[in-house]
């Protein structure tokens, strides 16, 4: 469920972008043109203005979103709030789902809430570790666990949990189900190269439970 609400904001994005109804802020920062956006700003522009498109997303969430991570920068050093969400589902959620850490550690530095709860009791950690939406219709993700993102976030807030509810359950599942996958993956590294195996999320996730 969580990643189907995922997936319909993407498609409320992609629909409300056509119709030309976000803000011109949001449009600058989904395309990441910080001279626009220091302009609308300083023009007296809201940087936490939802507008009256369909996802009624901050500009933050829409340059988090097209993984502009120059315009999130200034946009959070010019007032945006990394908390604000029309429905629950954050900022942090968001990067949560990209392999990149980097925008992630850019919002935490910025006071994000990494133990809010969003649609479905979904949080940043569920997402990193079931690796957000399955598919997105500005980006590829296909899901998959992001173990360098899920690194960077129990770095900085180490005392992160999975939730008991539906969200952590299915990411208790997701992680045991990569974590098969990605032995198979390494055996045939070893197999035909020798090459080092890459990592999972299931060994972070075990350590939450611990806790």
């Amino acid at each position: 469920m969580a990643r189907l609400l995922m997936c319909l904001g993407a498609a409320c994005s992609l629909a409300a972008c056509d119709a030309g109804v976000i803000s011109p802020l949001s449009a600058a920062a989904r395309r990441g043109d910080l001279t626009a956006i220091r302009a609308l700003l300083d023009a007296g522009a809201d940087p936490n203005d939802a507008g009256d498109d369909g996802t009624r997303w901050p500009p933050l969430m829409h340059a988090v979103h097209q993984r502009r991570i120059e315009a999130a920068r200034l946009l959070l050093a010019r007032g945006a709030d990394p908390n604000r969400s029309p429905n629950g589902y954050t900022a942090l959620m968001m990067a949560a789902a990209d392999p990149d850490p980097a925008m992630l550690t850019l919002l935490l530095d910025h006071g994000a809430d990494a133990e809010a709860e969003g649609p479905g009791g979904m949080t940043a950690l569920t997402v990193a570790i079931s690796g957000g939406a399955l598919t997105d219709l500005h980006r590829p993700l296909a899901g998959g666990c992001h173990p360098a993102t899920l690194e960077a976030l129990l770095q900085r807030v180490p005392d992160l949990h999975l939730p008991s509810n539906r969200a952590g359950r299915e990411a208790r599942i997701w992680a045991g189900i990569h974590a098969r996958v990605q032995q198979l993956h390494n055996i045939a590294l070893a197999l035909s190269d020798g090459r080092a195996p890459n990592t999972t999320c299931h060994a972070p996730l075990v350590e939450t439970d611990r806790r």
